[in-house]
C-alpha cells in the first residue's frame, strides 16, 4: 500500500466520509466500553482523534470537562454541533494536531481516550500520538486504546486481499503485542491489553475465541489501559 502523506489523509477524513461516518458507527459502539473505564468524579479527559465526539454521548455528565482533539475541521464541526444538540456546557474542540496539542496542555488531563484513532496513523506519528498522551495526562492517569485487531481474522483477510480489501483510511492496523509496545516504549505502566468482541454482527462470532488454535482469529477489537506513573518523591 502506497503510503499517504498528512494532506493525504485529511482528505479522506473529510467531506463525505465525515457526513456519514455517525450514521454507520452509532454510539453503542462505545458506550459498550464504559464499564471498563476507571475514572475520578471531577475528570478532565482528551479524546484524541475525536471524530463526530461519540464519546459525548455517553460521559458528558459524568466528567468535568472533555476536550475533542482531531486534524479534519469537517469532524470538528460535526462534533461542535453534536455538543450543542447535547445543550453540553463543559466541551471544548482543538483543531489541529494531537502532537501540537500536547505542547499546550502539560499534565492537564485525568485520562486520554484514542478510540479507532490508531489504525489510521503510521508508525512514527502513532509514536508522537502516544507521547502526546503521555504528555497531556497527569501523573497517575490512564489512557485508554480501543482498535482492530490484525490477528481478528477479517483483518488477516484484508491483509492477504482475500476476498475484502481494507478501507483506505485504515493505514496501519497493529497486533496486540505491536500497540502496547509504544505504550511501554513511551514509559507507561500496568499496560493491559483485553481482546474484545466486535461492536456489529461479527460480535455473535466471539464464541469462537475459545478455541484452540485458531481462537486469536475470533477476537475483533483491542481494549488496550495503560497508566502514566505518578510522581515520585
Amino acid at each position: 500500500m502506497t503510503k499517504l502523506d498528512l494532506e493525504q489523509r485529511k482528505a479522506l477524513h473529510s467531506g463525505d466520509y465525515a457526513a456519514e461516518f455517525q450514521k454507520v458507527h452509532p454510539p453503542v459502539r462505545i458506550g459498550r466500553l464504559l464499564n471498563r473505564l476507571v475514572l475520578p468524579a471531577d475528570a478532565v479527559i482528551a479524546d484524541f482523534g475525536c471524530g463526530s465526539a461519540l464519546l459525548l454521548d455517553h460521559i458528558k455528565d459524568k466528567v468535568a470537562a472533555y476536550v475533542g482533539v482531531d486534524f479534519s475541521p469537517d469532524f470538528i464541526a460535526i462534533a461542535e454541533a453534536r455538543a450543542q444538540t447535547l445543550q453540553v456546557d463543559n466541551a471544548e474542540f482543538y483543531c489541529g494536531s494531537i502532537e501540537a496539542f500536547g505542547v499546550g496542555n502539560l499534565n492537564r488531563f485525568d485520562a486520554v481516550f484514542v478510540l479507532d484513532l490508531s489504525e489510521h496513523v503510521y508508525d512514527d506519528e502513532w509514536q508522537g500520538i502516544v507521547r502526546s498522551a503521555w504528555t497531556v495526562l497527569k501523573p497517575g492517569g490512564c489512557v485508554y486504546l480501543h482498535t482492530p485487531n490484525r490477528l481478528f481474522f477479517i483483518e488477516r483477510m484484508k491483509d492477504k486481499n482475500f476476498i475484502l480489501k481494507q478501507f483506505p483510511h485504515h493505514v496501519a492496523v497493529r497486533t496486540p503485542e505491536g500497540n502496547a509496545a509504544f505504550f511501554v516504549d513511551t514509559g507507561f505502566v500496568d499496560v493491559q491489553v483485553d481482546l474484545i468482541a466486535h461492536y456489529n454482527v461479527l460480535r455473535y462470532l466471539h464464541w469462537l475465541s475459545a478455541l484452540p488454535g485458531i481462537g486469536s482469529w475470533f477476537k475483533a477489537r483491542i481494549f488496550l489501559t495503560a497508566r502514566k506513573p505518578a510522581r515520585t518523591l
